[in-house]
């Protein structure tokens, strides 16, 4: 009969399912028969068949007979007691080791859990309404010549009714237009009179309420909006007039005429929503209202729908793509223009939707998923941390292996206990990063304007995921070394520092954290440099020392508030602290809604343009380079008929120069001839992440469509500047309250939501490569331990520090020169795909490679020399004792 063949075993699983459930006592002498009786097999009839039956003999075994005889509840308990313990006791008396390993976790826990929280909240928007995923807002996409020239997020106020009744699937639908703010006072007889500027109010159809389901406070939600010149406002508004929030039935006058009724007083509109006014008023007390609903011309109004249930999105966008064909064929064909109406969800609108004319700025999709895929790579180095760290000590822990196993603990009893461990340092750093969210949270909201609600963290969905993620990472973060450690051979074990452990994984782990935290400070660089590119960017125009006051917006009459522009105009002027003063309907900064198509003897198709009206000082007050031409004169009667075109205008208007375009005659549609005196060099009146803009300038010297006054003030002592503007004022529109503010403030205004961006990403990149250090770290104290009785005699035989740290540090030289070849063409290219969302915007030069490279360098290199200094440093004498 031929000898067993013993270099072949059986399979591994079956062998270690059946170590997994069969009793210890049991154990050797039913896996001793199984492999005696798998060897005699393989010689007789083949590996194949002898593994078959090594594998039926397992299952066949997976009985209750075969399972240990002892109380498993009550020795779970012990030895669970007992490895709580051991793992308390193994944090003190590690206590660098273990302070490194939790501030890991609790590191990317935290940042996590913040990321998680902003997310929730981008996410969570508009989800409030009442059956929110039938709603949807009626949008439009504006075309030239079959070129896309405008996605508007308004469209035409007759779009709602016609709609509803043209398809079965529309149910319901609401109106709003913007245009509504203004001065509102209190009537003052039974409080004090209060005059305030009010800019969130709008007018909205009557059942505004029933379909967004904004919380009342006072009122009947079937008599809101009902009757002309009602108004439903704010608990703040009306906190702010009457001092209380049980107010219905006052009375508050708008413009100091018209009088409306308040019917209701609803809750702050929360601000997770895409629109965020205080004072809702009847449509039906919209001046012209029922010209608006017939004109399809004039698209300034927020449409939204309620469809039917079942009704797919889609298929009614694919019904909606030809219904202005209907309405507005003949312009269409006339002017080679076409518009196209489609609907979008509300629950997307602050996340997808980036059209003109929004209610307010929305969030960015893009910005939520980035920080969600760094909040999970923040959170798997921790992890990976963990298991560098935890592996790089094994050396130390491997004299209590071996001991443990001499007294009879099995592989499964030493996985247990370190995988005890693992869930130990989690739920701490659970319990820590929980408790440093809650302090965070109002830190951020005050410091970078995020705000967060920390009382997510105790919804019951939230709280199960949180659960799940402590399983998940102590399973992570614990079952590698779990199973290095428990796999010690008993006698090398025992002698310590023999234990040879592969360390590829591990500098792969490091190689990653690194590609990834250099990826991210090679962002951070990338968005500093564009956000400091657009606020120091030349605008082409002067923002310094003005003075924005908004005008007045009261008077008697339409006659009576012109004759007092044009008289607090020339008092402002003559102020010895005011040097200059323009008037316009709009400012840099805000977003211009007046947009009209334009024809010139070159250009006989209409190009579309916007449209400022200012007065002759205009140019002069913010130092606007004239190009060609001149400006307008209040002298000259005949500029009441004249327009000035910036650049970009001049160009879309079919004139090859700004000399060509002088004495031109520029067609606003067919209602009037305007002919060009000027052009001035294009400026940046919106933010550089928008390209210019082409503009036609009216001319309005005496104020009558002056919505702000522009004053140019020295800056000696700007309370005497203000102290005399007050009195001035006072005289003037006692009427009217003034409101002012800084234009330069105002304008950067525009980049508060990039700030925010770049303040959450300097601070989670910063926190990476904290981690990634972290994870270095534990590489080289794996490589300490490993090679310290090599230190020790090279130290004898007289090798100096320095020598020795050049040698532990040259390999990780190698690691981080690996992670910058990777992560510099994966920076750039997801660089240079967020610089592409900017119309103006910086370059990726070589300097901003360079800085990369260097940061990471010193960071990196100041933690291999920290550790390997301690190493170097130490007594050779102490490292060969424990042969």
């Amino acid at each position: 009969m031929d000898k067993p063949d013993f270099s072949q075993n059986p399979p591994k699983w079956a062998n270690r399912f059946l170590e997994f459930y069969c009793a210890d006592e049991l154990l050797d002498e039913i896996q001793g028969d199984l492999l005696e009786a798998f060897f005699h097999r393989q010689t007789e009839f083949g590996r194949f068949r002898a593994s078959l039956w090594f594998v039926w003999d397992v299952i066949r075994f997976f009985r209750p007979s075969s399972f240990s005889k002892r109380n498993w509840k009550l020795n779970a308990n012990v030895m669970f007691k007992n490895h709580l313990l051991i793992s308390y006791r193994s944090f003190l008396r590690q206590k660098v080791y273990a302070s490194i390993n939790l501030t890991g976790l609790v590191v990317g826990l935290s940042s996590c859990l913040l990321i998680i929280l902003y997310i929730f909240n981008e996410t969570g928007y508009d989800r409030f309404h009442p059956e929110v995923d039938q709603k949807y807002r009626v949008v439009m996409d504006m075309y030239s010549q079959g070129t896309l020239t405008n996605k508007s997020a308004t469209v035409f106020a007759g779009v709602g009714p016609s709609l509803l009744t043209d398809y079965p699937e529309v149910e319901s639908y609401v109106t709003i237009s913007p245009f509504a703010s203004g001065v509102f006072t209190t009537t003052g007889l039974s409080t004090p009179r209060v005059m305030l500027n009010q800019d969130r109010v709008i007018y909205a159809s009557r059942n505004f309420f029933d379909y967004f389901g904004f919380e009342l406070l006072y009122g009947n939600k079937e008599e809101l909006l009902n009757q002309p010149f009602s108004a439903v406002i704010a608990e703040s508004v009306a906190m702010q007039y009457f001092g209380r929030t049980d107010v219905v039935g006052e009375i508050l006058k708008r413009q100091g005429q018209e009088e409306f009724s308040v019917m209701g007083v609803m809750k702050d509109m929360p601000s997770n929503s895409h629109m965020n006014y205080d004072i809702v008023l009847s449509l039906s007390s919209f001046d012209d209202l029922s010209e608006a609903l017939a004109d399809w011309s004039w698209s300034d109004f927020y449409s939204y729908v309620r469809l039917t249930e079942g009704t797919e999105a889609e298929v009614f966008n694919k019904k909606l793509e030809s219904y202005l064909d209907r309405k507005k064929a003949a312009v269409f064909e006339q002017y080679g223009v076409r518009q196209n109406l489609w609907i979008q969800p509300v629950r997307d609108i602050h996340l997808y939707s980036d059209l003109t004319w929004e209610m307010q700025a929305n969030g960015s999709a893009s910005d939520v998923y980035f920080l969600g895929v760094v909040a999970a790579l923040i959170l798997i180095i921790a992890w990976m941390n963990f298991v560098n760290l935890s592996t790089a000590r094994a050396v130390r822990r491997a004299r209590e292996v071996g001991v443990r196993k001499v007294l009879g603990s099995s592989k499964r009893q030493l996985r247990y206990q370190f995988l005890t461990e693992a869930f130990l340092y989690n739920l701490v750093a659970f319990v820590l990063s929980l408790g440093l969210v809650l302090l965070f949270v109002p830190i951020i909201h005050q410091s970078a304007g995020i705000k967060l609600n920390s009382g997510l963290l105790l919804e019951p969905y939230l709280l199960m995921s949180l659960a799940v993620l402590l399983v998940a990472g102590t399973f992570i973060s614990g079952l590698y070394p779990a199973f290095v450690l428990s796999h010690f051979g008993v006698l090398r074990a025992i002698k310590g520092g023999a234990v040879s452990m592969r360390s590829r994984l591990r500098e792969v782990l490091v190689t990653f954290q690194f590609v990834l935290a250099i990826t991210l400070i090679f962002g951070v660089l990338i968005v500093l440099k564009q956000l400091t590119f657009m606020k120091e960017r030349p605008l082409g125009m002067n923002l310094e020392q003005s003075l924005v006051i908004n005008g007045a917006r009261v008077g008697e009459s339409f006659d009576d508030l012109v004759n007092r522009s044009g008289v607090v105009i020339n008092e402002l002027a003559a102020l010895p602290e005011v040097t200059s003063v323009a008037a316009a309907n709009m400012i840099p900064g805000r977003e211009n809604f007046n947009l009209t198509s334009y024809t010139s003897r070159f250009t006989t198709n209409p190009k579309s343009s916007y449209n400022l009206m200012v007065s002759a000082s205009y140019f002069q007050n913010l130092e606007i380079e004239l190009k060609a031409g001149r400006h307008f004169d209040p002298a000259i009667k005949t500029d009441g008929k004249t327009v000035v075109l910036n650049e970009s205008a001049s160009s879309l208007l079919g004139f090859s120069s700004p000399e060509e375009a002088i004495g031109e005659v520029i067609n606003r549609g067919k209602r009037s001839e305007r002919r060009v005196i000027g052009v001035v060099r294009d400026f940046h009146h919106r933010s550089l992440k928008e390209a210019i803009n082409p503009i036609v300038f009216y001319f309005d010297d005496v104020g009558d469509e002056s919505a702000y006054y522009l004053l140019k003030v020295r800056a000696n002592d700007m309370d005497v500047t203000m102290a005399g503007i007050e009195v001035l004022w006072e005289d003037v529109f006692p009427d009217n309250p003034l409101d002012y503010f800084f234009l330069d403030e105002f304008f950067d205004q525009q980049y508060k939501s990039d700030e925010q961006f770049n303040s959450v990403f300097i601070g989670f990149a910063g926190l990476a490569v904290f981690v990634a250090c972290l994870g270095l770290f534990g590489l080289v104290s794996y490589t300490s331990e490993q090679n310290k009785k090599q230190i020790g005699i090279r130290k004898i035989l007289g090798a100096s520090v320095v020598r020795v740290v050049m040698l532990l540090a040259k390999s990780y030289g190698k690691l981080i020169l690996i992670s910058l070849v990777i992560a510099l063409p994966v920076g750039y290219y997801l660089m240079k795909e967020w610089l592409s969302g900017f119309a103006y915007r910086t370059n990726i030069g070589f300097d901003t490679f360079a800085l990369g490279v260097l940061i990471i360098s010193l960071i990196a290199f100041a933690t291999v020399i920290v550790k390997s200094l301690q190493a170097a440093m130490g007594n050779p004498i102490n490292a060969l004792r424990e042969e």
